[in-house]
């Protein structure tokens, strides 16, 4: 036997205006996934895949998108497609309060089921600062797009610090330049696995650590001020500093909107079921 694992992406640090409170922010997200076993046949993942979308049914929340028995045993993969047979497959994301409580009480109906947390970035709800403060994606599109992730695993031995083709990375502006203080460690998920790649041994976990916060010299209140000026037809940009030289507020009309849909769809992407 030996020993393969998988990597948890890291927790992103939070942003902070001047007075401490969050600008952009990492909630809490339950998903649920599933580990593939030696001799888990298709009539078996028929079996619970039907028990699941019961469950999902029942259970979860009243404007999720309902899951299929077919889009369930497709994410299961048991023949692998697109996992290896040790890597976790993720079944569904957002999981409900009431489905957590099931799936708890009833681990010995759902053994081969994991819930797991998951981090969804979320801005405030004023949009302070969204010109200045940029937006994340998924390293996978990052890594093709920007010359600043197109090397950064290059050379890297250290797992913890590997980049992750899931992982949520920053894309522009601030959440881009302080990417690596804010990104945090990696987990892993360790296994004992047969020749042939299968799980034949209990799971290690390492958890994730968490990234820097990041604390901006921005006063939300003169911010948004000069925000909701900008947003009246006052056509410049201006910057206002303290005598040290800290910027307390900078806004730009076509850059601030299109750094609100930016943060908008990413957001939306990031609720969608998986």
């Amino acid at each position: 036997m030996i020993t393969k694992g998988v990597s948890i992406p890291p927790i992103h640090g939070n942003i902070y205006d001047s007075a401490g409170q969050q600008i952009a922010y990492s909630i809490s997200t339950q998903s649920l996934y599933f580990t593939f076993k030696t001799g888990f046949k298709q009539e078996a993942a028929e079996a619970l895949a039907a028990k699941l979308v019961q469950l999902f049914n029942e259970k979860g929340e009243a404007n999720s998108k309902p899951l299929t028995t077919e889009e369930v045993i497709e994410a299961m993969d048991i023949k692998g497609r697109t996992h290896l047979p040790f890597q976790q497959r993720r079944i569904k994301s957002g999981l409900s309060k009431e489905e957590i409580a099931y799936l708890s009480e009833h681990r010995d109906k759902y053994p081969d089921m994991e819930i797991v947390e998951e981090r969804i970035r979320q801005y405030s709800p004023d949009r302070v600062a969204v010109q200045l403060v940029g937006y994340m994606n998924k390293m996978k599109g990052a890594k093709e797009n920007l010359d600043f992730y197109k090397e950064i695993n290059a050379d890297q031995s250290d797992p913890t610090l590997k980049y992750l083709d899931s992982e949520e990375v920053g894309y522009d502006g601030i959440e881009l330049m302080y990417q690596k203080e804010m990104r945090g460690l990696n987990g892993y998920k360790s296994y004992q696995i047969d020749s042939m790649s299968r799980i034949v041994g209990d799971m290690k976990l390492t958890k994730p650590v968490k990234g820097q916060n990041l604390y901006l010299t921005i006063n939300r209140k003169v911010q948004l001020t000069a925000q909701q000026a900008i947003l009246d037809q006052i056509a410049t940009t201006r910057l206002i500093t303290q005598p040290a030289g800290e910027i307390l507020q900078a806004v730009q009309l076509t850059v601030n909107v299109c750094s609100i849909r930016n943060q908008d769809e990413a957001a939306r992407m990031n609720r969608q079921p998986r």
